[in-house]
């Protein structure tokens, strides 16, 4: 045999071993993807190591959807945030999305009061108004 043709047969040998090598590791993180992320929307992403629903509808078929946009402010509770122009919570009128799926009412402190908030309901927020989540986090868009 030509030593050409001997060439041939070993890279086209190598070649298939590689492509099925391949495919199976294509398979193996595809499975791994949806083992890990399988409880996950559908249609999300991650940046700066935070994970977005492109979804931003707060209710679905009579269900709290939660949610998490761009420009949200997430508050913890027992954490004040102040309302300031230029901050990271600018006044306005924000929409309250309660965190847990399975609570549709949520507590925010804003101005020295508790009140208790539907999931969806609208917020407005003053310039120094002085808000804070109270039974969980609460999600402001």
């Amino acid at each position: 045999m030509d030593p050409l043709i001997i060439v041939v047969i070993v890279l086209a040998a190598v070649a298939a071993v590689l492509t099925a090598a391949v495919i199976l590791l294509g398979k193996k993180i595809n499975g791994l993807k949806r083992q890990m992320g399988g409880d996950f929307a559908a249609d999300t992403r991650v940046r700066g190591g935070v994970r977005y629903t492109e979804d931003e509808a707060v209710m679905r078929d009579g269900e709290v959807n939660v949610s998490l946009a761009r420009k949200d402010v997430v508050l913890s509770p027992g954490n004040p945030v102040t309302v300031q122009k230029g901050g990271k919570l600018m006044p306005g009128v924000y929409t309250v999305l309660c965190s847990a799926e399975s609570e549709s009412t949520c507590k925010l402190r804003a101005g020295g009061f508790v009140r208790t908030y539907s999931h969806g309901e609208k917020i407005a927020l003053a310039e120094g108004d002085e808000v804070s989540a109270v039974n969980m986090p609460v999600i402001l868009r």
